[in-house]
């Protein structure tokens, strides 16, 4: 895989960084990740980047690194649904990517197993960020819905839901082209 590639070119480079690769603590980390609340079964994914840094789409093209869920230890969650509000294009030389600058929230839907009761998200995500290098990171994100959702947030998670692209609409049966 990409991700793997890039890992072993960066492991290559500097030896001594297999020991810790999973864990890349930055003293000034180019991204901070957190869960945060939403309403309901909502919550969202806030990725905060610094200047000229990106992450990357569900998709992201040819040069991207995409992120990988891991949401087997959440407690009374059968699934989480991640939407990916349209991306950017980002050319790097002639290379092709789709990602994120700056901040973005991916909007989550949780499913619950007992529907009224409570749910904690235990979120393993492995990604990347890039500027002119790429750092691979492994974080361990937590969230309880007992937690309360500030409106602040459930306005941020809902701006970014907005933008998030919709399924084509079929034409109406009968209607002129």
């Amino acid at each position: 895989s990409l991700a793997g590639i890039i890992m072993a070119a960066i492991l290559s480079v500097c030896p001594g960084m297999a020991a810790r690769a999973q864990n890349l603590q930055l003293p000034n980390a180019p991204v901070r990740i957190a869960l945060i609340q939403g309403s309901d079964d909502e919550a969202g994914l806030h990725i905060q980047l610094a200047p000229g840094w990106k992450f990357y789409w569900r998709t992201p093209g040819e040069g991207g690194v995409p992120a990988q869920f891991d949401w087997t230890a959440s407690r009374n969650v059968t699934r989480v649904d991640v939407a990916w509000p349209a991306p950017r294009r980002i050319l790097i030389g002639k290379t092709e990517i789709y990602g994120y600058g700056g901040e973005v929230v991916l909007p989550l839907r949780v499913e619950r197993l007992d529907a009224g009761g409570p749910y904690g998200l235990d979120l393993m995500l492995d990604y990347g960020v890039c500027k002119d290098i790429c750092i691979l990171r492994n974080d361990r994100l937590l969230l309880r819905s007992q937690d309360s959702a500030s409106t602040e947030n459930q306005l941020l998670i809902a701006k970014w839901r907005a933008r998030v692209p919709q399924p084509a609409r079929s034409p109406v049966a009968g209607a002129a082209p």
